[in-house]
């Protein structure tokens, strides 16, 4: 993914929350942090829900085409 003014970056994935490392500055963008909501355990089978939390960041007002972009992708 690129943003404007940006080399291609990868998008970062981080279970249930963002490290403490990462989140001293601004690098982990764009990321999804995907979390565990709720687990339904039946004896005819299991359900799990997740929650999916997207970011970026960007100077400039585009920004929202780069969450569009990889939300399309998850999608």
């Amino acid at each position: 993914m690129r943003a404007e003014g940006q080399a291609d970056k990868r998008v970062s994935v981080y279970p249930q929350h963002i490290s403490n490392e990462d989140f001293e500055d601004d690098s982990f963008y764009p990321l999804v942090i995907v979390s565990l909501q709720k687990v339904e355990d039946a004896v005819e089978g299991s359900e799990a829900t997740i929650g999916l939390t997207f970011g970026v960041y960007g100077e400039d007002k585009e920004a929202w085409r780069d969450m569009l972009s990889i939300m399309e992708r998850v999608r």
